[in-house]
């Protein structure tokens, strides 16, 4: 969630993350510094930032990142994760978006 979270402007961030459950909301926020987002990535970027922060090898990523997609999909109401989408690129879009 923290290398989605960075992506995303500000206001689109809280927007997400007001409509997360309180636990998952808590590790969203966990680290987060918002005066040094968004971070402008391309998909390799993406995939090393998840490497980094979830600690899993590159090749694991688009199957973890798409189910990270579905819970947090799961738990907004419908469009929210959407409107989050709309500001990525859409490789990355594509990343997150293939079936978990």
């Amino acid at each position: 969630m923290h290398t989605l979270r960075d992506r995303l402007t500000v206001e689109a961030s809280a927007h997400l993350a007001a409509q997360l459950p309180e636990l998952l909301r808590g590790a969203y926020y966990d680290g987060w510094t918002p005066s040094s987002v968004p971070i402008k990535y391309d998909t390799d970027g993406y995939v090393n930032r998840f490497v980094q922060e979830a600690r899993v090898d590159a090749e694991d990523v688009p199957r973890m990142a798409a189910a990270v997609t579905t819970v947090v999909r799961d738990h907004v109401s419908p469009g929210t994760l959407e409107s989050a989408l709309d500001q990525l690129p859409n490789d990355i879009c594509a990343l997150l978006l293939q079936p978990a």
